[in-house]
């Protein structure tokens, strides 16, 4: 749950091998439900405006049997099948989408398909995490298909597309492992087949804690994305560090605008709790040109 009544839950099982194993293989069921009551949206593409804010009302189930192969700690290869099921309804809080965008453009806000899910990931981790705070890099890739199931309503040119992820992570120490410089970068591709479009509430969003932490949460979307973060990081008490960062990123259509133009960008600092599991918890301020958010956060890093 959340302070603006956002309810989500998910669980996971793995069933096979033991979880005491050191079996290269790793095979898992879950399940998951959200409730987004008053999801931002802002309309589609780059150069949307921030006093144009509308909420809808996302429910979202989903459900899906995966399998991993790591061979070598530095190699993962990862496959999974499943379903999910969605349905927009109006916003609870402030302007609902449909009073201010008008809904026949908009795709797939009048009619939600079923997707059937099936794709892959490879991972490529040279992460040193014999000692705290780890350093290294990785590389992941990924390729999911999302085949739309039973879209016959006014807006049946949304549908199936497809989605390629590419991302990369640095951990540099400057010396010492308690100065160090991260680096985030991702890029995600949602590519609709034929003539049909990719859902606006399956488009990946970029802004808020995990993105342009400058920016409203979910303040830009498209069907393809660029984000940067940059940080330096520094160890002001065992597993506490302190940070100064810089994030830029945009939301584009077309596959040749993948560059480093028309970035939107936002800075400010951090305070990160760590422990050795990998687990963090963080605090940041952040500005940009739309104003000063404040972030608190927990998981893990990017």
């Amino acid at each position: 749950s959340s302070t603006k009544l956002y309810e989500q839950f998910e669980a996971m099982a793995e069933f096979f091998p033991a979880p005491a194993s050191d079996s290269p293989f790793r095979a898992y069921v879950k399940a998951g439900y959200l409730d987004y009551r008053s999801h931002n949206f802002f309309g589609i593409g780059n150069f949307t405006r921030d006093e144009d804010e509308t909420t809808f009302r996302l429910e979202q189930r989903h459900a899906s049997a995966g399998a991993s192969f790591q061979p070598h700690r530095a190699f993962t290869l990862s496959g999974e099948v499943g379903f999910v099921n969605s349905g927009i309804r109006s916003g609870e809080d402030g302007d609902s989408l449909e009073q201010l965008f008008d809904p026949l453009q908009v795709p797939g806000f009048l009619e939600q398909p079923e997707y059937l899910t099936y794709g892959g990931q490879v991972e490529v981790s040279f992460f040193d995490r014999w000692e705290e705070p780890p350093v290294g890099a990785a590389v992941r890739s990924s390729l999911h298909r999302f085949d739309g199931r039973g879209n016959t309503g006014p807006q049946v040119g949304t549908g199936s597309f497809l989605r390629a992820v590419a991302e990369v992570e640095l951990r540099i120490p400057l010396g010492y492992r308690s100065r160090r410089i991260v680096y985030h970068l991702r890029t995600s591709h949602s590519m609709a087949d034929g003539d049909a479009d990719v859902p606006f509430f399956m488009q990946e969003t970029i802004g808020g804690a995990r993105s342009l932490r400058g920016y409203e949460e979910f303040r830009f979307r498209d069907t393809r994305n660029l984000t940067m973060n940059l940080e330096y990081r520094w160890e002001i008490w065992t597993f506490a560090d302190m940070a100064l960062f810089a994030d830029a990123g945009k939301v584009f259509r077309r596959a040749g605008d993948l560059d480093f133009s028309d970035l939107h960008a936002s800075y400010g600092a951090g305070l990160v709790f760590r422990t050795p599991g990998g687990f963090r918890l963080r605090f940041d301020v952040a500005r940009s040109q739309e104003g000063i958010r404040v972030h608190i956060g927990s998981g893990p890093d990017f």
